[in-house]
């Protein structure tokens, strides 16, 4: 599907979103043309994320183009170069990445692009949270999971 993005920046977001405020997209697109090493700039809120107050002690908060962020990279060393969170891109981006079939998993892009010295941008404030958790598609529930679930909503 990104193959037929023509535009120079690209939104991705996934359906188990719920957005707040009024996002700023044009301070976003500055931050990301003057800050080459920013893979994308996340919309999710940090405190969304769960960690731990020795992470959290970890996180750097940064200011450019007249917006702050936090870098999440210094709490793990393949997290934070990628994200499938709700976020902001350059096509650029994206074509330097290539395709996602080369890729297995999340974390695999997320490694790829660290090695590239490239780290997520998390926009403070944040924007949206999650609200998918438990419910993915890619998770097959066991049959007595299902049943509990059934049992529950009689």
């Amino acid at each position: 599907m990104y193959d037929l993005v023509k535009t120079k920046y690209v939104f991705h977001c996934e359906d188990d979103w719920m957005f707040d405020g009024e996002i700023p997209i044009q301070a976003i697109l500055k931050l990301l043309d003057s800050q080459p090493e920013l893979s994308e700039v996340c919309l999710r809120k940090v405190e969304d994320i769960p960690m731990s107050e020795e992470e959290k002690s970890k996180i750097l908060t940064c200011e450019a183009a007249g917006l702050h962020y936090d870098r999440l990279d210094p709490l793990h060393d393949q997290w934070h170069g990628y994200t499938f969170n709700p976020h902001i891109t350059t096509l650029k981006n994206w074509e330097t990445l290539g395709s996602f079939k080369q890729f297995k998993k999340e974390r695999h892009v997320s490694r790829y692009l660290r090695a590239q010295g490239k780290h997520v941008a998390y926009l403070k404030p944040g924007y949206c949270s999650h609200i998918g958790d438990g419910i993915s598609v890619s998770i097959n529930p066991s049959r007595l999971d299902r049943l509990k679930n059934w049992l529950t909503n009689l």
